[in-house]
């Protein structure tokens, strides 16, 4: 699957037909079919069609999902272990701590990417088939076992770095359709490629925690935006292993405008 980087779909007020407000600061409406991708904060959100994407299958060769989130309208989690942490679907082999080893590396119009993928779980009627990504959270750690409740005390704990963050400085959204790919829960729906250079200074032993929230931030718009049917599932995509990170690489940090890392 190659990923292009020009599509970028930006709004700020009314940018779909039928939407009364959108709060997002920048929108990328893969629902659009003449959308294939876009550019938050220095990551790609593009369509992907990997097949076949069912749980225990999707993703197996790069490690197999480590993240199944389900709720009825706004849904959010991240990939620990523990039980009973926002709104995780407790399976133990699909929810799981992952290290930054695990993750592969693709090269995109000649820069490095750590690829994850998305399956989303929406009803295929044509009503419900719409959800919206409102937010992703990427932090390392070499601290283990992370059980925080919520995601301010995520945030704000000094035991974790902040290397990605969808909404810094503003409200972003990525709309998805369940009914793009065609084949349901056969493919997958969406990569989202995040710059390489982020992860500069964790060690691959550190652990990986991946955040994110769905159906909650296109406002005005109808139900059939919120979290609806399954569960949302994410796997690391396939690619070369992530080298350890060198000082060439930390001095590439400063030059990631879009990219906010925080350093406690």
């Amino acid at each position: 699957m190659k990923y292009a980087l020009k599509t970028v779909v930006a709004c700020t007020g009314i940018c779909l037909a039928g939407l009364s407000s959108i709060n997002a600061q920048t929108l990328v409406n893969l629902a659009d079919t003449s959308v294939d991708s876009g550019i938050i904060n220095g990551a790609i959100y593009a369509v992907d069609g990997t097949a076949p994407s069912g749980t225990g299958i999707f993703g197996r060769d790069s490690g197999g999902v480590f993240l199944t989130i389900q709720k009825k309208g706004v849904e959010e989690g991240y990939n620990t272990s523990a039980s009973n942490i926002m709104d995780n679907k407790k399976v133990d082999q699909w929810n799981h701590e992952i290290t930054l080893a695990t993750l592969g590396v693709i090269t995109v119009d000649g820069s490095d990417y750590v690829s994850f993928l998305l399956d989303i779980n929406e009803p295929d009627n044509g009503k419900d088939n719409l959800i919206s990504l409102d937010d992703v959270k990427i932090f390392t750690t070499s601290a283990t076992a992370i059980t925080n409740p919520t995601l301010d005390s995520l945030v704000n704990d000094s035991r974790l770095n902040l290397v990605y963050d969808m909404d810094a400085g503003a409200n972003n959204s990525v709309l998805l359709d369940y009914a793009r790919n065609g084949q349901g829960s056969g493919k997958g729906d969406m990569a989202l490629l995040v710059p390489a250079s982020v992860f500069a200074g964790a060690k691959l032993s550190d652990t990986v925690y991946f955040y994110s929230r769905f159906g909650g931030d296109i406002i005005g718009a109808s139900a059939s935006s919120q979290a609806d049917s399954g569960f949302e599932e994410w796997t690391a995509g396939a690619g070369k292993a992530i080298p350890e990170p060198s000082a060439a690489l930390l001095g590439l940090i400063g030059a990631m405008a879009l990219v906010v890392r925080r350093n406690r």
